[in-house]
């Protein structure tokens, strides 16, 4: 005692609220229970361990691991176990019993815990989190059906927990809330959870555009440090998956699983498409960290032209221009109603802008649809023809060149003359 307050070993005896005496046995600081005791029930209930602020606290990693060789060495001991339920539960009149394997990996580790709650709801295949008391050993059977001696534990305390709480627990979350829009179809990526064994990319997606829209998670590729990773799906956790083919209206979230990366710059890139073919989506690409110079995806300006050239009943439709940073896009549609089959070669193509001239460059990487250069009579095709970027505020001349088999019939090149926001 010191100036009258329980400190270093002794003896503490008192009732509960139900009347029952116990007896604590151990070492007391400032009148508080802290460090080794033991704590003994007249109904004969008994704990052992380490209290901290009066309160019994689970045997440590380092003890845990010799708890299921050395059982009898932790007899009414604290624990704190996860695991997942192997086995039906048996219900009684005062509780149930269940089974599960708290290595969970190698299904391994059988313990045998009773739940002294008859309304406490638990399946075979719940991940369940306990703390209680280790009560005795006591002979079962492995998920085999073959026999082993398992700890006994009985709960204070128990929930029904996530694969993610159980199996791959969060290390650290990153924040992210960031979203990139095309067409009016939206991906945000939420958070980034890392954890030991995987990377969880949470997303949520949104189609406001103009028809189906196409998100497939085996496509995504998150990059950091110079290793690219893909996804790596996990059969076992049952997480949420977004629809990859979403109608316009909808929305839909899940998660994208990665190898473990660490909290350090990377780079998540999500290939897309929507059913509108005139729309060239560009993939959607997040980098962490997030700056605030960082914008949305650049897009692109549409010219509606309309204009339509007919030499000899071969006619050529320049439909819309498509502006972006990197290239000029020229939709055209081509008629055969003449006499003959009629040429039309993009790589003759040219425009002029500004006293420059462009040529024609075709994009192999983007695979735009082409035009029929050699078009039968009866017959219609529709292409793009790609050059360098130009201004989308500036005239500009189209000049594309053309003839027929009909030799008696003599072509003048096609001509357009696009002035934007006259069209």
């Amino acid at each position: 005692m010191t100036d009258g307050i329980p400190n270093g070993r002794g003896k503490f005896t008192a009732k509960n609220d139900e009347g029952v005496e116990w007896t604590y046995e151990g070492s007391f600081v400032n009148g508080h229970f802290q460090g080794d005791g033991k704590t003994t029930w007249k109904s004969g209930q008994i704990e052992i361990g380490t209290y901290e602020d009066d309160v019994i606290v689970p045997l440590k990693d380092e003890q845990l691991r010799t708890f299921y060789s050395n059982t009898e060495e932790f007899l009414h001991h604290c624990v704190e176990l996860v695991g997942q339920v192997f086995t039906t539960p048996e219900n009684d009149e005062n509780g149930v019993t269940i089974q599960f394997f708290t290595d969970i990996e190698n299904q391994d580790k059988n313990t045998i815990v009773y739940i002294p709650a008859t309304d406490f709801e638990v399946k075979q295949g719940d991940y369940i989190r306990i703390i209680g008391l280790v009560d005795s050993e006591v002979d079962g059977e492995n998920i085999l059906g073959g026999a082993v001696t398992a700890p006994l534990v009985i709960a204070r305390e128990y929930e029904v927990v996530s694969y993610i709480d159980a199996v791959s627990p969060t290390k650290e979350t990153i924040d992210v809330n960031k979203t990139l829009s095309q067409y009016d179809y939206s991906i945000t990526v939420e958070k980034v959870e890392l954890a030991e064994k995987e990377t969880r990319v949470y997303i949520s997606i949104q189609n406001s555009g103009s028809d189906v829209f196409h998100v497939y998670s085996f496509n995504a590729v998150l990059s950091q440090n110079g290793k690219q990773l893909s996804e790596e799906y996990n059969y076992e956790a049952d997480y949420p998956t977004f629809e990859s083919d979403l109608h316009v209206g909808n929305s839909t979230e899940g998660i994208i699983t990665f190898k473990p990366i660490e909290n350090q710059p990377f780079t998540l890139i999500l290939d897309a498409s929507s059913d509108n073919f005139d729309e060239r989506i560009k993939p959607f690409e997040f980098s962490y960290p997030v700056t605030e110079a960082e914008d949305e995806i650049p897009t692109y300006t549409t010219i509606d032209v309309n204009q339509t050239e007919t030499q000899h009943d071969y006619s050529i439709i320049v439909n819309k221009v498509e502006f972006d940073e990197n290239e000029t896009r020229v939709y055209v549609t081509v008629q055969n109603e003449g006499t003959d089959v009629f040429h039309l070669y993009p790589f003759n193509a040219k425009i002029s802008q500004d006293g420059k001239q462009y040529n024609e460059q075709y994009s192999w990487e983007e695979g735009y649809d082409s035009i029929e250069s050699d078009l039968l009579v009866g017959n219609t095709t529709d292409g793009i023809i790609v050059f360098e970027a130009i201004s989308e505020s500036q005239p500009f001349t189209l000049r594309l060149e053309a003839f027929s088999d009909n030799f008696s019939e003599m072509l003048n090149p096609y001509e357009f003359t696009i002035e934007p926001g006259t069209e």
